[in-house]
């Protein structure tokens, strides 16, 4: 079978962290930055009566976790991955003949 046409895709593959380490995020598990993250984006599923060593916490303590260091954090990723996929289609259409 003979492919018609060609597809040019670009792939961004980066860990979050990646784009939010200038404010101190430099990935973790259920510790301060994934619970603010989370904080923010599904409070409902957030309980500190359940937080104990057995959840694996690796980072700082999730008691410093707070909404706005989520929504911080959040907006920048968001905003820094939507340039690079800005900058990626600008390669990509710029090519074309």
């Amino acid at each position: 079978m003979e492919a018609k046409g060609t597809a040019q895709v670009r792939i961004i593959a980066l860990p979050e962290y990646e784009l939010a380490t200038d404010i101190g995020y430099r990935g973790d598990h259920a510790a301060k930055w994934e619970t603010s993250i989370l904080m923010y984006l599904r409070p409902d599923l957030v309980d500190y009566d359940k937080i104990s060593a057995k959840l694996g916490i690796q980072g700082e303590s999730p008691e410093q976790a707070t909404r706005d260091l989520g929504e911080k954090a959040v907006n920048l990723i968001v905003e820094r991955l939507a340039q690079a996929a800005r900058r990626a289609l600008q390669q990509v259409t710029s090519k074309k003949p």
